[in-house]
């Protein structure tokens, strides 16, 4: 079994220094973050591009901030990723580009991949 490693971060990307690698992954300052608490359609469909798209939207020239609280799943950090403010989970669960998922009894399309 592999343990969880807990930690805090925080991290702080300038306007326009944000990359969006997939729907729901940031990389900042060489750190990938999967957004948490939302399941986005597979990076290959075109629901999953423009998922990806409408996330580049959301940060193009904001201030980019993610907070990393708890553990390293599946090989990613995950983080609750803000740009000028704005929850860009929650973002995309607006706009009809992700799913919220929470609680223990979440669908296996919820959890780290």
């Amino acid at each position: 079994m592999t343990p969880l490693v807990a930690f805090v971060l925080l991290l702080a990307a300038p306007r326009g220094d944000v990359y969006v690698a997939d729907a729901r992954t940031l990389v900042m300052s060489g750190t990938a973050v999967r957004l948490e608490g939302i399941a986005v359609p597979p990076a290959q469909s075109v629901q999953g591009a423009a998922a990806a798209e409408m996330l580049r939207r959301l940060v193009a020239d904001k201030l980019v901030t993610c907070r990393m609280e708890g553990a390293a799943i599946g090989g990613f950090t995950t983080g609750a990723c803000r740009a000028d403010g704005e929850d860009l989970a929650m973002a995309l669960v607006a706009s009809g580009h992700a799913r919220e998922c929470s609680g223990s009894g979440a669908p296996p399309d919820c959890r780290a991949r």
